[in-house]
């Protein structure tokens, strides 16, 4: 429909305010599509990336990498991914799914499984830290093979 003058959502949303209704909340003019709005418990729903369990998480594959001898971008190179993926996910950046964490124990040689063993232990180890003192360090953990946890 050319030469229809589209609306103005700043007078859209001026004449919201005017009749009474604040911007985000549901009129028939614009219905609600079901998203929370900002600030609202559920807006932290899904933020593990942040957490100390990720941190740690992160610290594992770093030294996983730098055990098995490789830098950021030839395990980039095994990965057929650019270097900026390994760069991204061991600065917390990004957050891996389980296809990806496999590839990733995969090109570095070890066992997606054993990974999750190690990564539990040193969950483990941080949790009995912090009973004995809150906010320290995390603890090693024992990567030598067939190692108990």
């Amino acid at each position: 429909m050319v030469g229809l003058p589209l609306p103005d959502p700043v007078d859209d949303t001026l004449a919201l305010v005017v009749r009474g209704v604040l911007p985000g909340e549901h009129t028939p003019e614009y219905p609600s599509l079901g998203y929370p709005k900002q600030g609202t418990p559920t807006d932290s729903v899904g933020r593990s990336i942040y957490t100390p369990e990720h941190r740690r998480l992160v610290q594992l594959l770093v030294e996983l990498r730098r055990d098995a001898g490789l830098r950021q971008v030839e395990l980039a190179k095994r990965l057929d991914r650019p270097q900026s993926f390994v760069s991204k996910y061991e600065s917390g950046q990004r957050r891996l799914d389980l296809v990806e964490l496999r590839a990733i124990c995969t090109a570095l040689g070890v066992g997606l499984v054993e990974t999750v063993e190690w990564y539990e232990q040193a969950l483990a180890a941080m949790r009995q830290q912090g009973r004995r003192r809150r906010g320290g360090r995390t603890g090693a953990v024992d990567r030598s093979r067939g190692a108990e946890p």
